[in-house]
């Protein structure tokens, strides 16, 4: 990368390609990140059991028409390259995001955890620039109705975003948090287990993010949802109010 610089994709096409293409195709095969899971699979992810995550993604496409172990080596290459990509070919980086949190939904435990460890590196090589992407993709696979697989994977990927930016994480915690508590009473114990040892990390952090101004990189949504759900944290965890 460093040798190359903005001539990486130019000169090296298929390593660009191999990069990219087993990612996006994985992610085609998925459900749009952050969309509600069938009514069917709503159901069957309260069961919690380990068959249950089987029936979920095979009913919900589970990105099986794309080798798992081809995602899982595509996420090594985008854990590996894009931190150091040269600035003028970030940008078409940071749109593979969107398609890595997507393959936090697969069925293959292996590419989830690829995927979670993936968004970890690149966050902390480049906060502003992808956090604000990673979260907006990320927090709506969090959500109750998702099923088994896909809680499974977004607690492990917060869990690996509080584990590689430590204190950078504090002007985007509150984002984080409330999710995260929604989950402490997850029907999954798995899910429930990870949630509580993520969530008592952040909660470290909270005091720190206290007064300060909102990261840049936030869309509207964004931003209105950390306001209301900072207020939400202060009042739950002062014992004043």
């Amino acid at each position: 990368c460093q040798r190359l610089g903005p001539h990486l994709k130019q000169l090296l096409p298929l390593l660009w390609d191999s990069m990219s293409g087993a990612v996006l195709a994985a992610a085609a095969a998925l459900p749009v990140a952050g969309a509600a899971a069938p009514p069917g699979a709503a159901v069957k992810s309260e069961g919690g059991g380990a068959g249950s995550v089987k029936q979920e993604r095979a009913a919900a496409g589970g990105g099986a028409a794309v080798d798992p172990q081809s995602i899982i080596h595509a996420l090594q290459l985008v854990k590996v390259l894009l931190p150091y990509l040269h600035p003028q070919l970030q940008p078409e980086g940071i749109q593979l995001l969107p398609s890595v949190v997507a393959c936090l939904q697969h069925a293959n435990a292996g590419v989830r955890l690829a995927a979670a460890r993936c968004l970890g590196v690149v966050s902390a090589a480049a906060p502003e620039a992808s956090v604000p992407c990673i979260l907006r993709h990320l927090l709506p696979l969090l959500d109750g109705t998702q099923p088994t697989a896909t809680r499974l994977g977004a607690t492990e990927a917060a869990a690996q975003l509080e584990r590689h930016l430590g204190p950078s994480l504090v002007p985007y915690v509150v984002l984080l948090l409330v999710p995260l508590l929604r989950r402490m009473s997850d029907p999954v114990g798995e899910v429930r287990q990870r949630v509580a040892a993520c969530f008592g990390a952040l909660t470290s952090l909270l005091p720190l993010a206290q007064g300060r101004p909102l990261p840049p990189g936030l869309d509207p949504q964004q931003a209105a949802q950390a306001l209301q759900d900072q207020a939400f944290l202060e009042q739950l965890l002062d014992n004043k109010k």
